[in-house]
């Protein structure tokens, strides 16, 4: 009887240890990160294919996906702030913009308008009510851009 309980507590304990190898095996990506912690928003945003390639540069995909648009070129460049997270909605863009502003103050946020599936114009007014226009990504990277003809 004593063998069988030792048979019984190491097929359970096979069985634990194989089931948590396959979780790691599924889940870990091989620098031992979660996959989806290592997700962003750009990650998983909608991309046409001919603009695939641009996907982990918010300046270059921006330009490939905004018609008569582009990046600041000035100083101090047009990311303002790299993110590496996920802004799903008008709201979240929004948000992201105040937060970001709230330390530089000078401007405050009046709107959000959702571009395409990576992109959200996000309009903010200084006091005098000069309007400026701030690109947030789906991965919550804040760019300055520019468009026109």
């Amino acid at each position: 009887m004593k063998v069988n309980g030792l048979l019984v507590l190491g097929v359970v304990l096979v069985v634990v240890a194989s089931l948590w190898l396959v979780k790691t095996w599924v889940w870990t990506n091989n620098l031992g990160e979660d996959d989806l912690s290592s997700l962003n928003g750009l990650d998983t945003a909608e991309i046409p294919a001919n603009c695939e390639e641009h996907r982990h540069d918010p300046c270059a995909l921006f330009e490939c996906m905004v018609d008569s648009c582009w990046c600041f070129e000035g100083y101090p460049g047009p990311v303002l702030y790299e993110g590496n997270g996920f802004v799903l909605s008008e709201a979240e863009a929004r948000y992201a913009m105040e937060d970001y502003l709230e330390s530089r103050g000078g401007l405050t946020v009046k709107n959000a308008v959702k571009l395409n599936e990576a992109f959200y114009n996000v309009f903010a007014e200084d006091a005098e009510g000069n309007e400026e226009v701030f690109t947030v990504a789906a991965d919550g990277s804040i760019i300055k851009t520019i468009c026109g003809v």
